[in-house]
């Protein structure tokens, strides 16, 4: 018996033996590890290691329910948790809002999305630590005007387990590798405003397998020119110009999206796209699609915390608001159904366009490259946004100058109606896949 049976079997046995006792039951369990090292001028600066069973237990009684969470032991542990649930459930008040699932949307979705690498099993901390020593060294051969800020190599391995008082019993494997580099370098140049400071940034890789990682070569190369890339900032002027989010910054706007899109800020009353299904939200070449079924993807799941069975669906659809992120819980509250995001978004996937970012920037007459945004600016309530950003200034379709120390401001409403461009370059180290974004008519604040 594997890992993954032996946790299933055990979560089967529980909820058929204490199933009777409450009106609902579910057993949701994650056994996982994890293991990073990390390199800082050829030595081992720290390596890490975590172990942890979590499990958490809901249950309901007419109309009452109730949630207990601890680490796995024993069956014994696990036992005396649902007892302790028992009482619990007593005194509280009922919700009325909660809802048992259908049995019909319980389940596991038959496809293999390929996202787990037993190779994961046999890197050992030395494999690592030799594999971030090498990306450190062939970084610091690549230019004298650098010096490390540290390489890291890392593994991740977890099963999810789902369990109900339907009897369903299920679960998957998932694991990822990673490995990175930050650089720094001092900013010499004459003209620069920042003559004297350093300047720092890097490069990662991210995949559920060890293949499809970026090899150290790959990895270097673009660590070293995006650090050296920086030197000579300076502050852009004030006004309103076309900003471009470069695909690991997009990442980020989108992840904002789906915070807005999530069930519980809407049921709150805190997201901006409250209210708005169906509503053109954005331009019409924008679709997010939500895909927990992605071959390799690093979201992919074949159930969510509910149990719900994983389907793909569209979020935006065309520039058309088409689906929340719903849980059960969540969906009845605002009488909808269940999207089967329980847990959150999977693979949010942003349709790309045709054009590479080069294409892109060479359409531009003055406007800005963003590649790094700082601060917490982005309220998904109001939709105000506001962030301290660095970059790079464009002139006549050119990269034309490194920029930092200004701040980009608009709002998600705006910002969603003036994409003018998608690219083709969709960044797939995460489980946002997006392209570079170019966004018309952004106020900037600089000098």
């Amino acid at each position: 018996m594997n890992k993954k049976e032996f946790y299933t079997d055990i979560a089967y046995r529980l909820v058929k033996e204490f199933r009777n006792k409450f009106d609902y039951l579910k057993i949701y369990l994650t056994p996982q590890q994890s293991t990073e090292v990390e390199i800082l001028n050829g030595q081992v600066d720290n390596v890490s290691f975590s172990e942890s069973v979590p499990i958490t237990i809901v249950g309901a009684k007419k109309g009452k329910t109730a949630t207990v969470s601890g680490n796995f032991i024993d069956e014994s542990k696990v036992e005396s948790l649902i007892n302790y649930l028992i009482k619990l459930i007593d005194t509280v008040e009922e919700d009325p809002y909660f809802i048992v699932p259908e049995k019909d949307l319980i389940g596991k979705a038959d496809i293999d999305i390929d996202a787990f690498d037993r190779k994961v099993f046999a890197k050992s901390v030395q494999d690592m630590v030799e594999d971030a020593k090498q990306l450190e060294e062939i970084s610091l051969n690549n230019s004298t005007q650098i010096r490390s800020g540290g390489a890291f190599c890392s593994t991740f391995s977890g099963i999810t387990v789902f369990a109900n008082s339907y009897l369903f019993a299920d679960g998957f494997e998932k694991s990822y590798f990673g490995k990175g580099i930050i650089l720094l370098t001092d900013d010499r140049l004459k003209y620069s405003e920042n003559k004297g400071r350093k300047q720092r940034d890097g490069w990662w890789d991210y995949a559920v397998k060890e293949d499809l990682l970026l090899n150290n070569d790959a990895i270097s190369k673009k660590a070293v020119s995006r650090v050296l890339a920086k030197r000579g900032s300076k502050k852009p002027k004030t006004g309103i110009l076309p900003v471009i989010f470069e695909n690991t910054v997009a990442r980020g706007f989108f992840s904002s999206i789906a915070s807005a899109l999530s069930g519980g800020n809407l049921y709150r009353k805190e997201s901006f796209l409250l209210d708005r299904l169906n509503d053109f939200i954005a331009v019409n070449n924008l679709t997010i699609e939500d895909n927990p079924l992605l071959k390799h993807g690093l979201g992919s799941r074949l159930f969510d915390s509910d149990g719900v069975k994983s389907k793909r669906f569209n979020l935006i659809e065309n520039g058309k608001l088409k689906n929340y992120l719903l849980s059960v819980y969540s969906a009845n509250r605002l009488g909808l159904e269940t999207t089967g995001s329980a847990g959150g978004y999977s693979n949010l996937v942003i349709s790309p366009g045709t054009k590479s970012l080069d294409e892109i920037i060479s359409g531009i007459n003055e406007g800005i490259l963003v590649t790094s945004l700082k601060g917490q600016g982005a309220n998904v309530k109001t939709g105000d946004y506001s962030r301290g950003a660095e970059g790079f200034f464009i002139e006549n379709g050119k990269i034309a100058y490194p920029v930092n120390e200004f701040t980009i401001s608009s709002t998600f409403q705006e910002m969603l109606k003036n994409i003018k461009e998608i690219g083709n370059d969709v960044y797939k180290s995460s489980s946002i896949l997006s392209p570079s974004i170019l966004f018309d008519a952004v106020t900037i604040s600089g000098k």
